[in-house]
């Protein structure tokens, strides 16, 4: 691989570290605009995977995910030796792996999302 070639590689990387959260926060925004009964202060965000749309959300989750991961890589390549280079890309691995667990297993419904649900938070009721 040339220099060019990596360093092409490395600026995708780095950019999918930018793009990554702007689209997970814009389609889960959008989402709980769109959702009725969808209420932000109440609910989390992964409970917008629990409707007839909730593959948006799924889907929301896994790209992010990948992009998180695209950017540790490429922060692993330019960050020079240290602490940072070595902690830093490893806790961005982890947020990237939690986004991803996130998509692949849907949350129980909980908190009065989607309607119908219970009242209270979906562990710990003791039933």
């Amino acid at each position: 691989m040339s220099g060019l070639q990596k360093f092409r590689g490395t600026r995708f990387l780095m950019w999918c570290g930018v793009v990554g959260p702007l689209v997970f926060v814009t389609l889960f925004m959008v989402e709980s605009a769109t959702r009725p009964d969808y209420n932000p202060l109440r609910s989390m965000v992964s409970e917008l995977s629990l409707s007839e749309y909730g593959w948006q959300q799924i889907a929301n989750f896994l790209v992010s995910g990948t992009l998180v991961l695209a950017f540790a890589r490429g922060l692993r390549r330019v960050l020079p030796s240290g602490p940072g280079s070595t902690w830093g890309p490893r806790l961005l691995t982890v947020t990237g792996l939690g986004l991803l667990v996130a998509g692949v297993f849907v949350c129980d419904p909980g908190l009065a999302y989607p309607a119908g649900a219970p009242g209270g938070l979906p562990f710990g009721s003791g039933t």
